[in-house]
């Protein structure tokens, strides 16, 4: 048995789909799980916004085989002097400070892997056009200013604020799909908002 805390996890998804298999008790949906010291894994869940808590600690199994390492026996470690507490799926036990960093932090990831996958898109004559007009100061003003917008969005439900930020990441994800045509930043979070209501439903 192992003991960490918990400092990711998202749906695993493939075409746009949260993957899933039908076990002895029913369906389980599949997530990513990461913890603070190092361990990486697939975690499955019969809900899709499973009550887990980013930074907090969970004792678990760890099993590794020719398709990866497998998670399981998940059970959170009460605080002491507490029992554990009663978090909405995919809270944040955190001061709003903290939320909003890691937030930005995400937000930050995002809004930069869409300026670089946008000129990774553009041909020779494009990129340099693109770089002429927009040189590195005035290129990381506009990732900031879309960074902030995207943090807005997630801040705006802080209890919330990780179901959020993998919606966003999804919408982005989508992006190379061709049936959503995610093509501006407001399409994209447009799509991490339906996203995240479908997460809520589930």
């Amino acid at each position: 048995m192992k003991q960490s805390k918990m400092t990711r996890f998202e749906p695993r998804m493939k075409n746009g789909v949260h993957e899933s298999f039908t076990g002895q008790h029913g369906v389980l949906y599949k997530f990513d799980v990461e913890f603070d010291n190092g361990d990486i894994g697939e975690a499955n869940s019969p809900n899709q916004t499973p009550k887990w808590v980013v930074g907090k600690e969970y004792t678990y199994t760890l099993e590794s085989n020719q398709y990866g390492n497998k998670i399981k026996g998940m059970k959170m470690v009460p605080d002491a002097g507490s029992t554990a507490p009663n978090a909405n799926a995919g809270g944040y036990q955190k001061s709003p400070e903290e939320q909003k960093r890691i937030s930005m932090q995400v937000s930050y990831e995002i809004a930069t892997r869409l300026t670089t996958d946008n000129i990774e898109g553009m041909s020779e004559e494009e990129e340099k056009n693109f770089i002429s007009k927009y040189p590195s100061a005035l290129l990381k003003q506009g990732i900031e200013a879309h960074a902030n917008e995207f943090c807005e969005w997630i801040m705006k439900v802080p209890e919330h604020s990780i179901i959020r930020s993998n919606a966003i990441r999804r919408a982005v994800e989508q992006r190379s799909i061709p049936q959503f045509e995610i093509t501006s930043k407001t399409k994209i979070i447009e799509r991490a908002e339906e996203i995240y209501q479908f997460y809520l439903k589930a």
